[in-house]
């Protein structure tokens, strides 16, 4: 099982998202389509796998 983070600024809204997922390894790629981090309503985000308990940006 893999755990991956992402961190995600919308646009006009002055928080960061935060949500995980768990599963099955995911490139890049399908995390981005996953959380939908192309769409236009997204400023900037940040992926991390956690390996061995600590956050690894991808």
């Amino acid at each position: 099982m893999c755990e991956y983070i992402a961190e995600i600024k919308e646009v006009g809204k002055p928080s960061i998202l935060k949500s995980s997922l768990i599963g099955q390894k995911k490139t890049k790629e399908e995390l981005i389509a996953f959380w939908g981090l192309a769409d236009p309503d997204v400023e900037w985000y940040r992926l991390y796998e956690v390996v061995d308990g600590r956050k690894v940006e991808m």
